[in-house]
């Protein structure tokens, strides 16, 4: 009798250390969750899609924009908002570092939500040949069932409902974040070197224009190179310089993936329900050539499509990384797309 009532007790401690345990993990969650949203305003945001949605629709009205752009850190980093703004377009650069084409459809619903002219959405060529989808921690339950309306296939389709499920510890969504945070606090207790006068002399004048934007945050990146958040939604890449001797030459590409094809255009057809128009951009790469059949895909897709893959090859000095253009280039490419969504637009 006393065995029985030793081990009830003892399951019962069980379940209420299990039970405090779950209660603590979802606390801490909703708490992350509430952090990053009070951390978002008008001139703040964080690098979390529903924090740039948030941004978006307190800086604009319903309908006042003609073009939302959507798409990874390379769209973060490569739109000018000013330089269309100059162009005579609207703008507003949701870009989300992280971001991968599974998760676009979420994205794209929270920007048709602001009922723009059109949406222009970035990827790169490669992605439309990759066998495998690729899943980010944050893809929602919208973006997964539009992934496997697309036809994906089960080895895809279980990969991304792990995702989903991993997606709730929030505690592993916001690592990186809240890392960067203790780095920056532990940081301030380090020495600080000092600069001589002649040393302060020396340094280049800055080559930032202070009319693109208002800078928020400014993140050396080593030496040369720095990252700066601008309270519009944009960011940009400072500098430049890296290692290019692993970067293939050529890459032949074949065999688009279908269900990558049938998403897109499911994409396309549910933003024209919405009112707007869907633009495709296929976007520059560095050093590699790709060789694919640009006619083939644009069979397949119903959307107008831009292809700027090879629009900048090898020029390294308007190049962040191998896959960012640096300040400079963000320029230059958005008065080159400016260009074309002008064209396409009848503008």
């Amino acid at each position: 009798m006393s065995s029985c009532t030793s081990n009830s007790k003892f399951y019962v401690r069980l379940l209420l250390i299990v039970a405090l345990f779950l209660s603590m993990y979802f606390v801490v969650g909703f708490a992350l969750d509430f952090i990053v949203q009070r951390r978002t305003n008008k001139s703040r945001f964080t690098q979390r899609g529903t924090s740039k949605l948030t941004h978006l629709k307190l800086n604009h009205k319903v309908g006042e924009l003609d073009i939302i752009f959507v798409g990874s850190s390379r769209t973060e980093y490569h739109m000018s908002q000013r330089s269309f703004r100059d162009n005579g377009m609207l703008v507003y650069n949701l870009g989300v570092s992280g971001a991968k084409l599974s998760s676009y459809a979420s994205t794209l619903k929270g920007a048709l939500g602001r009922k723009p002219k059109s949406v222009v959405l970035s990827l790169s060529v490669q992605t439309l040949y990759e066998e495998s989808w690729d899943f980010p921690i944050t893809i929602d339950w919208f973006s997964l069932k539009a992934v496997l309306e697309s036809g994906a296939n089960l080895r895809d389709g279980l990969n991304a409902i792990a995702h989903l499920a991993e997606g709730t510890n929030k505690i592993r969504v916001y690592a990186d974040g809240v890392s960067s945070r203790v780095k920056k606090s532990y940081d301030r207790f380090e020495p600080r070197k000092k600069i001589s006068k002649k040393a302060e002399e020396k340094k280049p004048a800055p080559l930032f224009d202070e009319r693109e934007c208002r800078i928020i945050q400014n993140s050396k990146k080593g030496k040369g190179k720095a990252t700066l958040k601008c309270s519009n939604g944009d960011s940009i890449l400072m500098g430049g310089g890296f290692d290019e001797s692993k970067i293939a030459e050529k890459t032949v590409l074949k065999n688009l993936n279908p269900s990558k094809m049938k998403y897109l255009n499911q994409l396309h057809a549910f933003a024209k329900a919405q009112g707007s128009e869907l633009i495709f951009v296929l976007e520059p790469t560095y050093k590699t050539e790709f060789l694919y059949d640009l006619s083939e895909i644009k069979s397949v897709l119903k959307a107008p499509l831009f292809d700027n893959t090879g629009l900048y090859r090898g020029n390294k000095d308007i190049w962040f990384d191998q896959g960012h253009l640096n300040y400079s280039g963000k320029k230059r490419y958005s008065e080159h797309l400016a260009g074309q969504l002008k064209s396409s637009l009848g503008q």
